[in-house]
């Protein structure tokens, strides 16, 4: 089993900008194999990137659940290098390029962040967080104990009696998950701790650990 990363996030005003904003940070268009457009259409970008298979997710319920699935594809090396993309309520697009140490190698493009979609919880959120706990402990590799969580107000009695030596990261509020998810990274850089975890504030809390490269 492989690993999965976090390369780096685009700001753009228009998807127009697209191209020019992977190669401002090392990416070439071509190396994309995958786009996936959340909330938003393609549109004029088709040609931009004909060599990229490229799909639209217009009415997502739960984006965490597609983003777990599209990591466990780089993780199972079922893919290896893709991009996100995803509008917010300004009208302004968040892009993310994802991919696998296959990315790394053939590229020679260093991750920011390694991602790891943690397996759905159940029951109060002690016993949510202990699940987790104890699921990370057990992988080959066990990582280390998140030193940030960002999570859901009504878990912070849970989360500081589990992970006690964690600091709380708030991201700033967004309609956008991947835009939300970049502002949370940024954030947690403020926290000496390079591993932390995020949880969806939407039932069912699904999860993700995370570890800065």
């Amino acid at each position: 089993m492989s690993e999965a990363y976090w390369f780096g996030s685009l700001r753009l005003e228009t998807p127009a900008d697209l191209s020019d904003g992977l190669k401002g940070v090392g990416f070439q268009p071509g190396w994309i194999e995958e786009i996936h457009w959340i909330g938003s259409t393609s549109n004029s970008n088709q040609n931009a990137f004909p060599q990229s298979a490229q799909f639209e997710w217009l009415n997502l319920s739960h984006p965490l659940r597609l983003l777990h699935l599209l990591l466990n594809e780089l993780i199972h090396a079922q893919r290896h290098t893709l991009l996100w993309l995803e509008p917010d309520q300004q009208g302004r697009f968040t892009a993310v390029i994802l991919g696998s140490p296959t990315t790394v190698g053939r590229y020679n493009t260093p991750p920011q962040y390694r991602l790891l979609p943690l397996p759905s919880a159940t029951g109060k959120w002690d016993e949510m967080l202990v699940f987790w706990q104890t699921y990370l402990l057990q992988q080959e590799e066990s990582p280390s104990s998140p030193g940030w969580v960002v999570h859901p107000t009504d878990a912070n009695a849970a989360v500081q009696a589990v992970f006690p030596q964690s600091q709380r990261v708030i991201p700033p509020p967004s309609t956008s998950l991947i835009a939300s998810l970049a502002a949370g990274l940024e954030a947690s850089r403020s926290v000496s701790a390079s591993a932390g975890l995020w949880i969806d504030e939407n039932p069912p809390h699904l999860a993700i650990f995370i570890e800065r490269r």
